[in-house]
C-alpha cells in the first residue's frame, strides 16, 4: 500500500513539483524528502537545472522546510512566465497570492 507520493510536470522547462503527501503515520520519517531527491536526480538526469515549487508564505512547516531541503524562495520577476501562469490560476481558485510563494531548487547533473 503506498503511503507517499509526488506529483511533478515540467514548468519551464523544470522540474515542478505539484504535489508531496505523506500519510501522517509515516511523517516525520524522510520520506518526503527522499521523494523531492527523488525528483532532482530525475531532473538532473533530464538535462534541468533545477525544480520549482509553490506554497504557502506563512504556514510553519512549509516554506521553512522546503528552505532546509535547498530550495530558495524567487522573487516575482525570477519566475517563468509558466510558472507565473500557474501562480495566477492558485489565485483564480481562491488562493491569496499574498500568501503563496514560488520556491526553486538547483540540480545537479548525473555523475
Amino acid at each position: 500500500m503506498p503511503v507517499a507520493y509526488v506529483l511533478v510536470e515540467v514548468v519551464d522547462g523544470l522540474a515542478h513539483i505539484e504535489q508531496v503527501s505523506v500519510d501522517p503515520p509515516y511523517a516525520r520519517r524522510g520520506i518526503g524528502r527522499r521523494l523531492i531527491d527523488h525528483v532532482g536526480r530525475w531532473a538532473g538526469e533530464r538535462g534541468m537545472s533545477g525544480m520549482t515549487l509553490t506554497t504557502f508564505r506563512g504556514v510553519p512547516w512549509k516554506a521553512p522546510y522546503y528552505a532546509r531541503l535547498g530550495f530558495v524562495e524567487l522573487a516575482e520577476g525570477e519566475r517563468g512566465p509558466e510558472l507565473a501562469r500557474l501562480m495566477a490560476v492558485e489565485a483564480r481558485h481562491g488562493l491569496d497570492p499574498v500568501e503563496r510563494i514560488a520556491m526553486r531548487r538547483e540540480v545537479a547533473p548525473p555523475d
